[in-house]
This record gives C-alpha cells, structure tokens and sequence, in this order.
C-alpha cells in the first residue's frame, strides 16, 4: 500500500528526531532507522534536514555493521551539503567517512578526508577541530614507521582535541583523549604520566556520569599494573570495571573484563577464585555467540524492510517533482516583491556601513589608548625589576663587600684572619651568582628558552620544596628572541606567584607546537585565587599581560579561590629570524 506524501513541520522533525536518538542510546538501533528511513520520505529531497537525516543514518548503520548502506549515506549526505553550500556539515560528513576508513585499516584516506575538513572550518575554536585533532591522533597511532616519532605526533593531536573541548565546555568529550595519552605514555614506558592520565579521564568521566568512559579507563589502567606486576592494585581497578559493565549489561565488556580477572587472581595464586570466574567468562561468552546467530537473523529481515522503503522513496519521489514546480510558479510570481525589498534594503545597508565606519573609528582610538596603558605597564615593570637588582646588589653583594673592607682594615695580621676572609670571599662568590641565576638573560640568549625553562625547573626541584614537570612536545628549533625572551618571563612571573603565594605542591609547564601553532599549558594544585581581582591587582598581572600582548599572543587563566590555577598561551611563531637548535573516534552527528 503507497503512502500519500505529507511534508513534517519543523518541530514535528526535531521530536521525531529526539526520539530515535534516545531508541540508539538504548540500543535499538532497527528501529532507529525505521524512523530516520520514514522522516526522510516527509522532507524535501535538497533541504539540509535531508542531508542531515542521511548522516545519520550514517552513522547508525556503521555501528550495526552495514558498511555498504552506511557508505551510501554518508556520499548522499556529501552532496546534498555541496549542492546546498552548507560547509560545515559538510565538514561533518567528511570526519564521519574519515572515521569510516580508519577503521577499515585505509589511513591515508582517512587523513585526506580529515585534511578536507580542516578546510572547511573558519573558526579555529570549532568544536569539529576538536573531532579532527581526535581522529588525527588515531591516525598517527596507527601508524608503524618511525613508531615513536608518531606517538609524539599522536600525542600533541589529542591535547590539541583536548583544549578545543575544554574551550567548548564539552567535557563529556574530554576522557577520550585522555584515556588516549595515556595509552600513548604507556608505549614510551612512561608508566608515571600514563597513570596520571587514566586518573584525569577517570575522574572526569565519573563526575559525568559516563560509564563506558570509566570502564575503559579502569579497565587499561588495570592492564598497566599487570604489566607492572602490581596484581592487587590490578584486580581492584577491574573489579571497579565489571561493576560498570554489569550495569551497562554489556557482555562484550564483560568478557574481556573477566579474562582479566582470571589473569589476576592467577597471578596473586587465588586459584579457586579465578576457577570461578573463569566458568562466568565462559558462560557469558556462549551467549554472545548465541546472540549473534539472533542478530543475522534479525539482519536479514532489516535488509528486506529496507529494500521496501527504499522502493516507496522512489514512487514518492515524482510526487515531490510535482510538487517542486508548483513551488518554482510561486517564487517567480516573488521575485518582483524581492527586487522591491532588496532596493529598500540596499538604501539602509550603505547607512548601516557609514555607522559602522563611525564606530571602527571610535574603537581604533579606545585600542591606541588601550595600547599605551599597557606599555606604561610594561615599563612601569621593567622599572621594578630593575629596582629589585639594585636592592640585591646593594643588600646582598653589597653589603658581602663591605664586611671584606673591615677585614682589612681592623685586623693587623692578615695571616691569622685568612679562612675567615675566603669564608668571606666565597659568600661574594655565591651572592654574584644567586643574582645573575635570577637573571637568566645570557642562558636564554646562548642556549634557548628550551635550556633556560629546563634550568630553572631543576632549580625548583632541588629546593626540595615543589614538585615541578617540564614537557616539550614538536619543539625542534629555536624561536624569534623577543617572543622566547617574552614567553620565559611570562613563566618566571607564573612560577614566582606559585612558589610564593599558592601554596602549591605541584606544578606542570606543557610546551606544544604544531608547525607554527604553539599552546603552552601551565597548572598548579595551589589555593588559586578570586578571579575577578587578577585586572585590578598587582604589578605582575599587568606586566604579563603587556609582555603577551607585545607577541600578538592570547592568554587564558583559569582559577578561583581554594581550586588551583592553569593558565594557557596560544601564539604563532614566524618564520623570519628562527634558527636551528637541538630538540629536547569521535563523529559529529
């Protein structure tokens, strides 16, 4: 029996649309498809709705299997949204069919697809760069020559990922990545900072509420105390998992959990224990292939009601052609209206551009003032630092020199005062150097902001006080002076307010660059402080902020009071004035 044609209104489609999302989260995923299938035979065959159905549909039949179908989709998907002109779904459709061949072992499709997509994003804070970064790093993971060259590669892609969702306060995304670095650690035998990451995605996909990502996360972080022999922390973190997986009622999860069960207890000689579980991982592995033989069965019938469908598209189909014409009598008989309306709009657009010439006028002289205030800043403290050598020469040195000069002067027989003279000496000795440590100029000019970052970190670590990490990641050649000069002082200033004011045990400086993109990361586990003072106190803020403003760079803090302290600078290094040193799946829907 034909069914007649009858076009859903807008709020019809997001309902129907909101209620075959929830059937997919529950995993039913056949009758997801019925609905898709049947709204995308009630939508006008070029409308981004349609477009956007088939994407969709994309995506659900990749995950049940149906390669061929998901395929089809996903092309139609891709032309609707080039006939439509609609680039950003089209970017979207391009990570979905990326996603599709990394998965089928076809990586350098993959990356040109990804590579596509990239070009249709303006905005480098898009969410969707966020999905390209994370599938880029799969990509490099994947990847068997120079296997450590692209672990690093890997790596830098997904904190890339991880810093356009927290830009996007898409935390729900973030434990991926995480779990990913990690994985990545544990290639490079750097078992501490794997650790460290498993335990960010696991508290980050706790306070979400987001089982799957905490099952995976337990579940590799037990796989890497395996590998360390620690078999009792081992069995703790995988009976966390199963816990999960039992209320996610995931049997392929389960699975694999209880073999790792069994290895543990095995390991720890809990023989009777891992027997026991051992008959549970059977029993549950027999239903899984019980369950498969259902789900052929219940494929087949899927393809048959498909081919029927698609065959009730096509009738409907001429019905729509019909329907189109009607459609092209009216919008010529609008034409006429349009021209009258786009005449009065013409007339108001060239005010709108003289306001608007006013206006950028007026904000061009706000920026001058604006940029002065902050150069008087800049000088305001360069001025203070000056003053603090001075005092330290004057105190410190000074006063060393002067005890020397009494030396001379009060004691006749120099022979007898001798040692306490080289006492004195020495002391001068470590003075100079303590005050010319603190100025750092000539090692950051020798040697780079690589050298000077890492002798200042191990400065921090041996005064046994904080526990300070440096991590550089794509850093292979030395940047313009002024921005490395800029850069490390900005730091100094971060670490100097940690070690004095924060009361921190631990603090991390993260230094990424990809081609000329660099981010650097900077977090302490501090009392932080109120945020809404950091514009109207101290002499240090301003000082930051003039030097990060001189390298047409951004900077971003995030703090309050009692909760820590990071703080992220994004930059573009230029190819003029650079010279060589040594170097130290998501799918959008």
């Amino acid at each position: 029996m034909q069914r007649s044609f009858c076009q859903l209104q807008q709020h019809e489609f997001d309902s129907l649309i909101k209620v075959s999302k929830t059937l997919r989260t529950n995993g039913k995923a056949e009758e997801a498809i019925v609905i898709y299938l049947d709204v995308l035979a009630k939508v006008p065959r070029d409308s981004e709705n349609a477009a956007y159905l088939c994407n969709l549909l994309n995506i659900v039949y990749r995950s049940i299997g149906e390669k061929a179908l998901s395929l089809t989709y996903i092309y139609r998907a891709i032309g609707l949204n080039k006939e439509i002109g609609s680039d950003r779904n089209l970017a979207k459709n391009y990570i979905n069919l990326a996603n599709y061949f990394l998965e089928e072992g076809q990586h350098e499709k993959s990356k040109n697809y990804l590579v596509l997509a990239g070009g249709l994003i303006e905005d480098k804070g898009d969410i969707l760069n966020g999905y390209i970064f994370n599938s880029l790093g799969s990509y490099y993971n994947d990847q068997i020559d120079d296997k450590f060259l692209n672990i690093d590669t890997s790596t830098n892609y997904y904190l890339g990922a991880l810093q356009v969702y927290k830009d996007n306060k898409a935390y729900h995304m973030m434990p991926g990545p995480y779990n990913n670095i990690a994985i990545n650690y544990t290639l490079k035998n750097q078992n501490g900072f794997a650790k460290e990451n498993y335990l960010r995605a696991i508290h980050l996909a706790d306070s979400l509420n987001a089982p799957k990502d905490l099952i995976n996360s337990y579940r590799n972080l037990g796989n890497l105390y395996m590998e360390e022999g620690d078999f009792e922390k081992a069995l703790e973190v995988y009976n966390k998992s199963l816990a999960l997986s039992s209320v996610e009622n995931d049997p392929a999860y389960q699975v694999n959990i209880y073999a790792n069960l069994v290895n543990a207890n095995i390991a720890l000689g809990q023989v009777d224990e891992a027997a026991i579980l051992f008959r549970k991982f059977n029993q549950i592995r027999d239903s899984i292939y019980d369950a498969e033989k259902i789900q052929e069965v219940n494929e087949l019938e899927t393809k048959y009601e498909t081919k029927l469908r698609e065959q009730e598209i096509l009738e409907q189909q001429s019905t729509i052609n019909t329907k189109n014409f009607q459609k092209n009598i009216f919008l010529g008989l609008s034409i006429l209206l349009v021209v009258l309306i786009v005449v009065a709009a013409w007339f108001f657009t060239q005010k709108q551009k003289y306001l608007k010439k006013l206006k950028n006028e007026e904000i061009a002289n706000m920026k001058k003032e604006q940029d002065l205030k902050e150069l008087n800043a800049m000088m305001h403290g360069q001025e203070e630092e000056r003053n603090r050598i001075a005092n330290d020469l004057h105190d410190r040195l000074g006063a060393r020199l002067s005890s020397i000069k009494l030396l001379f002067q009060n004691d006749v027989d120099l022979q007898v005062s001798s040692s306490k003279l080289v006492a004195y000496i020495d002391e001068a000795i470590t003075e100079t150097r303590e005050i010319s440590h603190n100025l750092s100029t000539d090692m950051l000019t020798r040697f780079g902001l690589q050298t000077a970052l890492k002798d200042t970190i191990r400065t921090i670590q041996n005064s046994n006080q904080i526990e300070a990490d440096l991590a550089v990641y794509g850093m292979d050649s030395r940047w313009p002076l002024a921005i490395e000069r800029n850069v490390f002082y900005v730091l100094l200033e971060l670490l100097n307010n940690t070690i004095k004011h924060s009361g921190a045990k631990k603090l991390m400086v993260q230094i990424s660059q990809i081609e000329e993109e660099v981010n650097i990361f900077y977090e302490d586990d501090g009392i932080g402080f109120d945020k809404m003072d950091t514009d109207s106190k101290g002499m240090g803020m301003r000082s930051m902020k003039a030097r990060v403003n001189a390298i047409k760079a951004d900077m971003r803090i995030e703090t309050k009071a009692k909760a820590g302290f990071s703080a992220v600078i994004s930059l573009q290094i230029s190819d003029v004035g650079r010279t060589s040193s040594p170097s130290s799946l998501q799918s959008p829907a």
